[in-house]
C-alpha cells in the first residue's frame, strides 16, 4: 500500500513539472515546399509587406523579423531590397484557446496561444516555394528578453526545414 501511495505521488509530480514545461514548448512545426524548387540558387531575400489582417503587434514583428534574418544570415542568405530571390509573407497572430482541464479552483480556462506561418514566394514567379508554420502558447507576464528568447525559439524550428534537404 504504502509503495503505491508512493508511485501515484511521483507520477502525480511528474505531470504536475511534465505539464508546466509542455505548455511553454512549441509543438514541431508543419511546413511543406515545392518540389520542383531549385533552393541552392537562393541567395537573397526581402520582406513582403505585412497586412493588416496579420495580428501581430509592432514590437513582436520586429522580433520576429530579426529572429528570422539572424537565422537566415546563418543558412547563408543575404537580406537584399534590390531584386530578391524570394520574398517573405508573415502571417499569424494570437487566438484564445479553451482548456477543457480542471486547473483547479478560481482559474481560467483559457489561454492565449501564438501562431507564425512564414512563406517563401519567388520573386520573379510569386510562385510559392515553401512555407513553414507552429504555434506556441502565450504568456501575459513574460519580460521583453523571455519574449525573444521564445521567438528565436520558434523561427528557429520553423525554419529548420529550410531549405529542404533533396531526401525529403
Amino acid at each position: 500500500m504504502k509503495t503505491c501511495r508512493l508511485f501515484l505521488a511521483f507520477t502525480l509530480i511528474a505531470m504536475i513539472i511534465g505539464g508546466c514545461y509542455a505548455a511553454r514548448v512549441s509543438p514541431q512545426p508543419e511546413w511543406d515546399y515545392n518540389v520542383n524548387t531549385d533552393f541552392a540558387r537562393l541567395k537573397t531575400y526581402n520582406w513582403h509587406p505585412v497586412e493588416g489582417t496579420v495580428k501581430i503587434d509592432n514590437l513582436m514583428l520586429v522580433r520576429i523579423k530579426n529572429a528570422v534574418n539572424a537565422e537566415l544570415l546563418t543558412k547563408g542568405l543575404e537580406l537584399s531590397p534590390i531584386n530578391p530571390d524570394f520574398f517573405i509573407i508573415m502571417n499569424g497572430g494570437r487566438l484564445v484557446q479553451y482548456d477543457t482541464r480542471w486547473k483547479g479552483y478560481n482559474e481560467a480556462l483559457t489561454y492565449e496561444e501564438g501562431r507564425l506561418k512564414l512563406a517563401f514566394m519567388d520573386s520573379h514567379s510569386t510562385d510559392l516555394i515553401w512555407w513553414g508554420e507552429t504555434k506556441t502558447d502565450l504568456f501575459f507576464e513574460m519580460t521583453p528578453t523571455e519574449k525573444d528568447k521564445l521567438v528565436h525559439e520558434v523561427v528557429s524550428r520553423i525554419l529548420n526545414n529550410f531549405p529542404p534537404s533533396t531526401s525529403q
